[in-house]
């Protein structure tokens, strides 16, 4: 794959995903942010090693508390948390790819 734009943590500021999009860990999209996927992009979920995953929960509930977000999204594997906005614009002729 060429340009793989990697994602991961707190998104900030309004984006659009388009081309090859690598989750390299958690996602989280608070209240007033909005993320919009075009079409024909591939998104990737990279796999987590067992030292990561066992650093997650901690990790993970720091950002809860600091942005005062829910926890009960959580999961072992890697997640995109929505609290704003995640729109996918994808066709039968132009999908998107996860």
């Amino acid at each position: 794959m060429d340009n793989i734009n990697i994602k991961s943590g707190i998104i900030l500021k309004d984006e659009t995903w388009q081309g090859n999009i690598l989750i390299s860990d958690d996602i989280i999209i608070p209240k007033g942010v909005s993320v919009v996927v075009e079409p024909n992009t591939n998104i990737i979920f990279k796999k987590q090693s067992r030292n990561k995953l066992f650093n997650k929960k901690y990790k993970l509930n720091y950002l809860l508390n600091k942005f005062n977000l829910s926890k009960e999204s959580y999961t072992d594997k890697i997640s995109i948390s929505v609290y704003g906005s995640f729109f996918a614009i994808g066709n039968k002729k132009e999908n998107i790819n996860i």
